[in-house]
């Protein structure tokens, strides 16, 4: 009976920890991220320049986007950036909620720019080309997105006053990061 009893407690451990497991792991289908950490000697000669290639490549969209620069686009004291996932380069800026003016920044590098740039297109936001920004750069209220090479970027506004008041701090800070995207 005691072994019996011992079983069944085990078993019962077992089937609560899967539940909890595939409940840490989100619903079916649903992309998942997954990140690997390799503990060890540090490495040395051509391990340690692919390692230190792979972190540098990682792109802190805050670093290029300023806080200065966000600043000058709103005309608002802004908290510092909060950077996005690696995989989809970002930052925002907001203003502290108890000041007296409210106002976000969004900077947004690659995929996401370029997807949140086809999104409005096909909502028929209105658009227009702006010359001398990269390769191609196309305004509308409140957001700018540029185009350099294969890679988008965008830059986009929530702020409580007239989108006119935006756009050029917008154009400017769009050709101000331009250098710094790749």
């Amino acid at each position: 009976m005691r072994h019996r009893h011992r079983m069944w407690i085990g078993t019962s451990l077992v089937v609560v920890c899967s539940f909890a497991l595939a409940g840490c792991s989100g619903a079916a289908g649903s992309p998942q991220a997954t990140v690997t950490v390799t503990a060890g000697a540090p490495a040395t000669g051509a391990a340690a320049n692919t390692s230190s290639a792979a972190r540098s490549s990682v792109v802190l969209a805050c670093s290029i986007l300023t806080k200065a620069d966000a600043q000058a686009i709103v005309g608002a004291e802004l908290q510092p950036g909060q950077e996005g996932q690696p995989a989809e380069p970002s930052c925002e800026y907001d203003t502290s909620p108890t000041g007296p003016k409210t106002a976000q920044v969004r900077f947004t590098i690659g995929d996401g720019a370029k997807k949140t740039y086809d999104i409005d297109r096909s909502l028929k936001h209105a658009f227009t080309r702006i010359p001398g920004i990269g390769d191609e750069a196309w305004e509308e209220p409140f957001a700018i997105f540029v185009r350099k090479g294969t890679t988008w970027y965008g830059i986009t506004v929530v702020l409580l006053d007239d989108a006119s008041v935006a756009a050029k701090p917008l154009r400017v800070a769009a050709a101000t990061v331009l250098p710094q995207v790749h």
